[in-house]
């Protein structure tokens, strides 16, 4: 029987198509210090997260995705242009204009990807430079960005800054953490209900101590090596005991084990009253609920640590009193992501030097 997979990616889930890429290097010690914030948003079945950054010393902010699966940046060019009703626009706002900061990689490529929500493509065109980053007050000199100059098909975005462990570049210019000499970064979510409250994103460092519960510490789980189609994940296998009060009032288990091959996100669904709509291809769930509770056991240190999600994480109003569930069941059954809502109840630590990744719950003052 497959093993089950627990899948933590904090943006967009997609496939794309393949490109050969360069070896990268995974420096061990980190050598920088620095952090920024981070927001979020939500559209459809969809939760973001996202950073705003200066490029090539401009003035204007241009607001990207955060992305834990892929690795390159890209932003929206001011000449970008589209056919679609959500294609990008000449002079939009956030938009990039390239001048003599930029200086040209000769790399150029297409970005696609696949929404399963929807069935269909989206992506845009890509043209690289080598320019200046910068996050808040951080200045990154030389990093490899590309910018786009026309989208494909409904494209809900305007950029990426990608934060993941695989090593299939679309640039072919290395990983944005490279650029700083660190392989680890901490993210922090607020809950909807600080919806105004910006996150954190610690990069060489993690901030677990401000974050966790006090006396706590990161649980850690080691990511799995193998690829998940064409590219890696921050993916690991592991057994949990996940339970709530359904809408009935009913106290709900599931132990989700290795041998499990029903899918988890459709279980808990269900728990909620969940109905699926073929027209969205999502599913519908009542606005208010009970949390989700998520014990996860480590096999490689023994220990059971407990997570919440507060209920509010979990689902998406996308018109009055109408919610949609966030949980998903990946694109298997043997797989199931639980991404953004378990960002709500955890602070969570990427170590792409020793491939791991670690929780520690939220303390309640960042919690609730």
């Amino acid at each position: 029987m497959p093993s089950q997979l627990f899948a933590l990616t904090a943006a967009l889930l997609a496939s794309f198509t393949a490109i050969a890429a360069p070896t990268i290097s995974y420096p061990a010690i980190s050598t920088f210090d620095g952090s920024f914030t981070v927001a979020r948003f939500c559209e459809a079945g969809y939760t973001c997260l996202y950073a705003d950054l200066l490029v090539g010393e401009s003035k204007t902010i241009s607001r990207v995705v955060i992305d834990t699966v892929f690795m390159d940046v890209w932003v929206t060019g001011s000449n970008c242009c589209g056919t679609d009703a959500k294609a990008c626009q000449p002079g939009e706002k956030g938009s990039v204009t390239v001048n003599e900061n930029f200086k040209s990689t000769g790399k150029n490529t297409q970005i696609v990807f696949y929404d399963d929500k929807t069935d269909s493509y989206f992506g845009a065109n890509i043209t690289g430079y080598s320019t200046q980053l910068q996050l808040d007050d951080i200045r990154i000199p030389g990093v490899n960005i590309g910018v786009a100059t026309s989208t494909v098909g409904r494209v809900r975005i305007r950029g990426m800054l990608g934060l993941g462990l695989n090593d299939t570049s679309f640039m072919q210019g290395g990983h944005f953490l490279d650029s700083l000499g660190v392989s680890q970064f901490g993210i922090y979510i607020p809950p909807p209900n600080k919806f105004n409250d910006k996150g954190h994103l610690s990069l060489g460092y993690y901030s677990d101590k401000k974050y966790g519960v006090v006396g706590s510490k990161l649980q850690w789980f080691s990511v799995l090596t193998t690829k998940m189609g064409t590219f890696r994940e921050w993916v690991i296998t592991t057994e949990m005991v996940i339970s709530s009060f359904d809408s009935m009032g009913k106290h709900r288990f599931l132990f989700y084990t290795r041998d499990l091959t029903a899918s988890a996100a459709n279980a808990i669904n269900g728990w909620f009253g969940g109905k699926f709509d073929t027209a969205t291809n999502t599913t519908i769930v009542p606005c208010t609920g009970n949390p989700l509770i998520f014990t996860i056991i480590n096999d490689e240190t023994s220990e059971d640590v407990s997570y919440t999600i507060p209920y509010s994480a979990l689902v998406n109003e996308v018109s009055n009193k109408r919610c949609i569930s966030l949980v998903d069941d990946g694109d298997s059954n043997d797989r199931n992501t639980f991404g953004t809502p378990f960002f709500q109840a955890a602070y969570v630590g990427f170590d792409r030097g020793q491939k791991r990744i670690g929780f520690v719950p939220l303390d309640s003052k960042f919690s609730s």
